[in-house]
């Protein structure tokens, strides 16, 4: 395997949707390299140190967060801009419209998410949102799924995202909804509860509910991920207590149990634990100075123990008797292609 020269960067690099460029920040700086060749091909500045980079679907915009204020770049016209500063009302989340047309403004405490549209030089406001999980485009992109959160009560909004009118509006029964997703189609949107309920909801856009489910669990944190097979016929429930749960849409039953195991075994995983270098120093001060190396070792026994629990005892034994805790190392499973 080979591997290029290091070069600077203040986040994690980010590719482009067709794969061909990937963006890389030192600052307040924006390059923006070719894939193969790693050569520069643009270099912006911006207002203030980054904290996020996005591309837009095709590719042919980039969107850098700096602060409470973004700016648009383009690729294909290194000259354009486009900036904003959200100052008054903050910036918690950006993300783009499957059109590339439209960047959406998820703003400080989830008030409301401004659109602003690129073609127009216009915005629209969707007030009483919640968070970025509540936030969902249909497949095809012609519909925007937003939960709001208005006098204790959970409301889904369908939008048409071409004019951005509302198209439907119908009320939840949840406690305090915390996420949606559509189910691979225009017509139909799932919509689960927050952490301490077990419970889910599947609608159809005008309003009508088409069934819902929970699962009997004791007392403890509820869901914590949701998700849709392909096909529409299976629903795929990530409980707290380390279990995935499969729900058939047709005979609206749990048919599948599986139990995230503590214990991994067999010889088709491959086990990576990070491994840290001693630091050297003749001086106290050298050592403190001094950036630890780490890399990342196969492990090769037969059975590796992943569960959490091992790392709080440690902490706990070594707060009772004031040492300091030893330092785990962290594992990476990897299980081999066939």
């Amino acid at each position: 395997m080979n591997f290029s020269k290091k070069y600077k960067n203040s986040l994690s690099p980010s590719f482009s949707k067709c794969g061909k460029m990937i963006a890389t920040t030192i600052g307040s700086k924006v390059l923006i390299r070719d894939v193969l060749t790693l050569q520069v091909l643009h270099m912006w500045v911006c207002y203030d140190s980054v904290r996020e980079v996005l591309w837009s679907p095709d590719s042919a915009y980039i969107a850098t967060v700096s602060g409470n204020s973004f700016q648009i770049w383009s690729l294909s016209d290194p000259v354009w801009r486009c900036s904003m500063d959200e100052s008054d009302a903050g910036i918690q989340s950006v993300f783009w419209s499957p059109d590339s047309l439209h960047l959406l403004i998820l703003h400080d405490f989830a008030l409301f998410i401004t659109v602003w549209s690129l073609e127009y030089g216009t915005q629209m406001y969707i007030k009483n949102t919640k968070s970025p999980q509540t936030v969902q485009f249909s497949p095809d992109g012609k519909y925007l799924a937003v939960i709001e959160r208005t006098e204790c009560n959970d409301f889904v909004d369908i939008f048409h995202t071409t004019s951005w009118t509302l198209l439907s509006q119908f009320k939840l029964p949840t406690v305090n909804a915390a996420g949606i997703l559509w189910a691979n189609s225009n017509a139909e949107v799932l919509v689960w509860d927050h952490s301490f309920e077990h419970r889910f909801y599947w609608y159809y856009t005008e309003g009508t509910q088409r069934f819902s489910h929970e699962i009997k669990k004791p007392i403890s944190m509820g869901l914590q991920c949701v998700s849709v097979s392909p096909d529409g016929n299976t629903i795929v429930l990530g409980h707290h207590l380390h279990t995935i749960y499969l729900v058939n849409t047709l005979i609206r039953k749990v048919y599948g149990e599986l139990v995230i195991p503590e214990i991994v075994s067999g010889k088709e995983v491959h086990v990576y634990r990070e491994a840290f270098t001693n630091l050297v120093g003749s001086t106290i001060l050298e050592q403190l100075n001094a950036t630890p190396e780490h890399k990342f070792e196969v492990v090769t026994d037969d059975t590796v123990d992943i569960s959490f629990d091992e790392i709080t005892v440690e902490k706990t034994k070594a707060t009772n008797a004031k040492e300091k805790p030893p330092k785990k190392a962290r594992s990476l499973c990897i299980e081999s292609l066939p």
